[in-house]
């Protein structure tokens, strides 16, 4: 009898960890893996590594974007 009441809970986690790693965890993952690979959907994905991040960051019109966002959150966040 006291094995069944504690299987219970267990077992109720099931649909939210279907969900949960459905929804939330393998796209994350599915995203960190294509971030790291050239790919063009028509041909197989190619391993580049950081290449991606770093051409990103070397990028001018990145730089300045990042520059822009940080100014104003906190330009925002001094007149709260």
């Amino acid at each position: 009898m006291e094995r069944a009441g504690r299987a219970l809970p267990d077992a109720d986690l099931v649909p939210f960890l279907v969900f949960f790693i459905g929804f939330q965890v393998y796209p994350i993952l599915q995203g960190l893996w294509v971030s790291l690979t050239a790919w063009d959907l028509l041909t197989e994905p190619r391993f580049v590594g950081l290449n991606n991040y770093t051409a990103l960051f070397r990028d001018s019109l990145f730089q300045t974007s990042l520059r822009n966002t940080f100014c104003s959150s906190s330009w925002t966040r001094r007149w709260r």
